[in-house]
């Protein structure tokens, strides 16, 4: 029983550090992944430039009559997530505010970086905002209760998934 008992606890145990080694080693290439310097600014996930970016105002115009587009844009960052960094707003020309995404929690921003100019890379597309969603990002952007009970309907919304950004 012992002869058995010995070499399984053995595997058992190289396993675990073989599964231990594997996530260290992920985690550092995420870290690698998610934070370079690029023109006097930061960037996070994928690594883009800021060449051929087109305004936010722009990006209005061109989507007119599409669902979504493949674009760079430029603009304000007006809010950010504040439980994680996990989203950021955009001002837009029409009052409106762009939501900007960072893929399934792929990266994340610094809390901090409302006010500043960010160019983003990705895709724009038209989405339908459920009510509990809504709620969701107002709660992650710390407002108040009366608030986020106010969201009663769904709201269709410009949004932006990010495969890159620079926060400048």
């Amino acid at each position: 029983m012992k002869k058995i008992l010995y070499p399984a606890l053995a595997c058992s145990i190289l396993a675990f550090a073989a599964c231990t080694k594997s996530e260290t080693k992920t985690e550092t290439t995420e870290i690698e992944k998610t934070e370079t310097s690029v023109n006097g600014g930061k960037s996070y996930g994928e690594k883009i430039t800021p060449d051929n970016a087109i305004a936010v105002a722009d990006l209005v115009k061109n989507m007119a009559g599409k669902d979504s587009m493949e674009v760079k844009i430029s603009g304000e960052i007006e809010e950010v997530c504040q439980m994680k960094g996990c989203w950021v707003t955009i001002k837009m020309p029409t009052g409106e505010a762009m939501r900007v995404m960072f893929g399934e929690d792929d990266y994340f921003v610094p809390k901090d970086v409302s006010g500043k100019n960010a160019i983003m890379e990705g895709v724009a597309y038209r989405k339908i905002i459920p009510v509990d969603e809504q709620r969701h990002y107002l709660e992650d952007a710390g407002k108040s209760k009366e608030e986020i009970m106010a969201i009663t309907q769904p709201d269709t919304t410009l949004t932006f998934d990010a495969k890159g950004i620079i926060i400048l």
